[in-house]
């Protein structure tokens, strides 16, 4: 219904958006932001939700041209179409180092399994992508558009993940029990994730005739891996 104004960070240019529901989210459109990402960003909250991952209210967004032809042009830039939505959270800030130890270990184990099974690097204990609610003592993950970075070395990841001295107290039973978790999560959740994909994001944006990068066989390839043993035997 109104787009506010652009968000403060984010290297994807998110823009703060008020929609139908009237409530404010961060949203990512197709005009800032590349197709593979918004792919990814959808997916994976999808998946997160499956494991039951906390994080914000997420949607698909409808920006429609006559919006943006009643909207100045720095704002305009959102592009028109269907974009992914991430419900605000106010009052949060952040969470970093200081705070990690006040997360759950149950917790940190499964985020720290969930972002090597989707590939996602960017998650280090300065640029957590962890939003921290201090009076609630809570957190919740957000963006994941690197997600299925196939350069990802398990060296890099075990060095620089903030949650990454939570797994190395794991015990046998639990990392069962998020392997059990994982494989119904992708099963349940990834082809109907997928179907529901909107059919412009396979195609470059504004014409949306020349075909985008996005590589479904890839993610899939991905998030198989949970179904092998080997997956779970991290150091």
């Amino acid at each position: 219904m109104e787009i506010i104004r652009k968000a403060d960070s984010g290297t994807q240019e998110p823009f703060i958006c008020r929609a139908s529901d009237n409530q404010t989210y961060y949203v990512k459109g197709g005009g800032k932001t590349n197709r593979s990402s918004l792919v990814n960003e959808f997916l994976c909250a999808e998946l997160a939700q499956a494991i039951g991952l906390p994080q914000p209210k997420f949607d698909l967004l409808h920006v429609s041209e006559d919006l943006l032809s009643e909207t100045s042009p720095p704002l305009a830039a959102i592009g028109h179409g269907v974009a992914f939505g991430s419900l605000e959270r106010r009052g949060c800030t952040l969470l970093g180092p200081p705070q990690i130890s006040s997360v759950p270990l149950a917790l940190q184990q499964k985020l720290f399994a969930f972002d090597w099974w989707i590939l996602n690097g960017d998650r280090t204990d300065w640029n957590s992508n962890l939003l921290w609610d201090q009076g609630a003592s809570s957190m919740a993950v957000i963006d994941h558009n690197l997600a299925f970075d196939t350069e990802l070395d398990l060296p890099t990841f075990l060095d620089f993940h903030i949650c990454r001295e939570a797994w190395r107290s794991i015990d046998l039973a639990s990392s069962a029990e998020l392997q059990e978790l994982f494989c119904q999560a992708m099963r349940a959740t990834l082809a109907k994730a997928c179907n529901n994909l909107p059919p412009e994001w396979f195609f470059l944006p504004p014409e949306c005739l020349e075909p985008a990068n996005v590589d479904l066989a890839k993610v899939q390839a991905t998030l198989s891996r949970c179904e092998s043993e080997e997956f779970w035997r991290l150091p």
